[in-house]
């Protein structure tokens, strides 16, 4: 439920999960800022086991009370991780190899923000101390009510934190805002 502009979501609460038999969801336990994050499948895992768009989380009951037909922004909460299957290129430092994921929102497109960057850049540095790669990415929203969140697993191995939509209200924090209740 939307709270205060925003609604703040653990990975582990997702609704639905979609799996195949070479890539599971797995869940951490004592990882990451809300306590539980999702691996989506093994970090050495082939990428051609990951058919596109198939492997996902879907979290279905998002309500939102804002909603004015304009571009909203999805925060995700990754851990940092760089691409390891035996089928990408070797990702050496200097490398331009992303670890890819997408996001999406009800049935519109899929947005790919990644959770890589240069070993040892500035912004790995950050991702390394705050054992969290947060990126921003805009969606369009353009009803209030019920909405479909989905996090999309692209290259195996990605691990998955938190989202936030932010309908303006979000605060800047080391952490993002807590989990929004569900108001009944």
């Amino acid at each position: 439920m939307e709270d205060n502009g925003c609604v703040s979501i653990p990975a582990a609460g997702f609704h639905r999960k979609f799996e195949n038999e070479q890539v599971k969801m797995t869940l951490i336990e004592n990882l990451g800022y809300e306590k539980e994050a999702v691996m989506m499948g093994h970090p050495l895992s082939n990428c051609a086991a990951v058919p596109e768009a198939a492997i996902r989380l879907v979290w279905n009951t998002i309500f939102t009370v804002s909603a004015d037909g304009i571009g909203r922004r999805m925060t995700t909460y990754m851990l940092p991780t760089f691409p390891l299957s035996a089928d990408r290129p070797f990702a050496h430092e200097t490398s331009s190899t992303e670890t890819k994921y997408g996001v999406a929102i009800d049935e519109g497109p899929v947005m790919n923000p990644t959770t890589s960057s240069f070993e040892y850049a500035q912004a790995w540095y950050e991702n390394v101390l705050k054992n969290c790669a947060v990126k921003k990415t805009t969606l369009h929203i353009d009803r209030p009510g019920r909405h479909t969140v989905k996090i999309i697993c692209g290259d195996p191995g990605v691990v998955v934190q938190k989202i936030v939509l932010d309908f303006g209200g979000m605060k800047r924090s080391y952490a993002g805002p807590p989990p929004t209740e569900v108001s009944r």
